[in-house]
């Protein structure tokens, strides 16, 4: 979250994967997936984010709480013969690394990630990009 904007990634590190932005003002969070979808609502406060999150058909509650880096959220980006991958990694405060890597919609598991250098391994022999996200941009349709 930065300056009133928030992004946010869901993924089971197999094949499950969502991508979020939206807003935050006051306590509330509200984002939405791609084409305007359910997302997540939320109540933010000092202490955690408390709600719900809607991934497909289904919504399930989640509990987070703010990480300093180099736990956060990460994007990586390969042009493998042509098609983009796009991969979202989400590294924890214990420096665990969850990620799910999608070639033209073709899921699979991330790359290795190494947040504090924003390197990640190869994708069929493409080196990938890294960027870490803080909020302040769009993250569907990229």
């Amino acid at each position: 979250m930065k300056d009133g904007r928030a992004v946010a990634y869901v993924c089971d590190g197999k094949k499950v994967e969502a991508w979020y932005e939206g807003t935050l003002a006051g306590e509330r969070l509200e984002l939405s997936a791609a084409e305007g979808k359910p997302g997540i609502t939320a109540t933010v406060t000092d202490s955690a984010t408390l709600g719900t999150v809607t991934v497909g058909d289904e919504e399930l509650p989640f509990a987070a709480k703010a990480v300093d880096a180099p736990a956060g959220l990460y994007e990586g980006r390969a042009s493998v013969d042509g098609v983009l991958t796009r991969i979202g990694w989400i590294v924890d405060e214990d420096g665990d690394v969850t990620g799910v890597a999608n070639s033209g919609g073709t899921r699979r598991p991330a790359p290795d990630l190494n947040p504090a250098s924003r390197s990640a391994g190869r994708i069929d022999g493409v080196p990938v990009t890294v960027t870490a996200l803080d909020g302040s941009g769009p993250v569907i349709g990229r």
